[in-house]
């Protein structure tokens, strides 16, 4: 027979053991939970910035930009009967922004039988000059025997503050002369730059 003081340490053992497992439990419970809290921040987190306040401030400021500060551009670039290709530069990006290119669209039209056809959009994004190629699909005139070549797609590209971006369209079926149109949407958004408040601290 066990006595009451042996009985008694053995239940205030025992309690000890329960409260601990709880307060593991509750602890890995917060920890998971805080885990799961930081991995949604950083999914949102629109750029690397100094402080969570600034963090704030250039993620709501983000949304408001995109809503207020649209972006488009649409022209056409000749091209010669003799050339294969065709360019142009846009104007640069203003000073504190980045511009984010949602859309982008090609047409070369009319274009002699035979040949093949691409548009080129090139960007500096990050100090590096990027040039992506849009692949353009063929639509055949048979009254006047001749092509037309066409294609957009949604490229999510950015071009640095104060850099210009530029369009080329090239046909290798030469003799006539063509129109590479083009059309461009996107949108600004504030540069990330470190706050001087911030920096300070």
């Amino acid at each position: 027979m066990k006595n009451t003081k042996q009985h008694n340490n053995e239940a205030v053992a025992v309690k000890k053991s329960f409260l601990g497992a709880q307060m593991k439990q509750m602890m890995f419970a917060v920890a998971l939970l805080g885990t799961f809290a930081i991995g949604a921040h950083a999914q949102v987190d629109p750029g690397t910035y100094c402080g969570s306040s600034c963090r704030k401030m250039a993620f709501m400021g983000s949304l408001a930009e995109r809503q207020q500060a649209p972006y488009a551009a649409s022209a056409a670039i000749d091209i010669a009967a003799d050339a294969s290709s065709g360019m142009t530069t846009l104007p640069a990006v203003p000073a504190g922004n980045r511009l984010v290119l949602d859309s982008a669209s090609f047409c070369i039209e009319p274009m002699a039988p035979g040949g093949l056809a691409f548009g080129v959009v090139e960007v500096v994004t990050g100090g590096t000059p990027v040039s992506f190629y849009v692949a353009l699909n063929k639509l055949v005139d048979t009254t006047n025997n001749s092509e037309t070549w066409i294609g957009n797609f949604a490229p999510s590209l950015y071009a640095d503050p104060g850099t210009a971006v530029s369009l080329v369209v090239y046909r290798d079926a030469l003799g006539i002369p063509s129109s590479g149109k083009y059309a461009l949407i996107g949108h600004y958004v504030p540069a990330a730059t470190s706050c001087a408040t911030c920096a300070s601290k």
